[in-house]
C-alpha cells in the first residue's frame, strides 16, 4: 500500500474538509444526521482516518469471527496507510477490533468513502480504490482457509465487492 496516496486523499485533504464541516456543524438535515451518526460511534475529526479504513475491520469480522492473523493484517494495513499507532484513530479502530461493531458503523464508513470519492479525479479514485481493496483482500486472505482453499469466504467476498462499488467506478 502506498502510504502517501491514502494519506493525502483520505487523511490530509479530505479530513481537513470534513473536520471543518463537523466543527462548524453545517446546516442541513443530511449533514446534521451524518455528524450525529459519527458522534454516536465515537468518530471525531481526529478519528476520521479510522472511519475511512473501517472496511478492513468489516472484512475481518464479516464471517463472524476475527482471527489473530486477520487482526495483525488489519493493524499492518492501517499503519501502512498512515494511521499511526497511539493516535486517536488507531485507538478507536482497536476498539472495533476488540468487539464487532454494529453494521451501521460499516454503512457510515461506506457513506464516508462515497462522499470523499465524489471529489476525486477518476484516476485518483481508481488508485485509492485499488489500494484499499488490496489491503482488504489481504485481511480476507489472512486466515488462509483450509489447505489454501477457500481462503476468502463468501461473506468476505461480499464485503470486498461492496468496497469496490463504494468508489463508483
Amino acid at each position: 500500500m502506498t502510504e502517501g496516496l491514502l494519506s493525502d486523499v483520505f487523511f490530509d485533504r479530505a479530513m481537513a474538509r470534513w473536520s471543518e464541516g463537523l466543527r462548524a456543524r453545517e446546516t442541513g438535515a443530511a449533514a446534521e444526521s451524518l455528524a450525529e451518526s459519527m458522534a454516536a460511534f465515537g468518530v471525531t475529526p481526529d478519528t476520521l482516518p479510522a472511519l475511512a479504513l473501517s472496511s478492513l475491520v468489516e472484512v475481518a469480522w464479516s464471517d463472524g469471527d476475527l482471527d489473530p492473523p486477520e487482526r495483525s493484517v488489519v493493524l499492518e494495513g492501517v499503519e501502512a496507510a498512515g494511521l499511526a499507532a497511539g493516535s486517536a484513530g488507531h485507538e478507536l479502530l482497536q476498539t472495533w477490533l476488540a468487539a464487532c461493531p454494529p453494521p451501521e458503523l460499516f454503512e457510515l464508513g461506506r457513506e464516508y468513502r462515497r462522499q470523499l470519492s465524489a471529489d476525486l479525479s477518476v484516476e485518483t479514485r481508481f488508485r485509492v480504490r485499488e489500494q484499499l481493496v488490496d489491503a482488504a483482500r489481504s485481511v480476507a486472505e489472512a486466515s488462509g482457509g483450509f489447505l489454501g482453499m477457500r481462503a476468502v469466504s463468501s461473506e468476505e467476498e461480499a464485503v470486498l465487492e461492496q468496497l469496490d462499488e463504494d468508489f463508483g467506478l
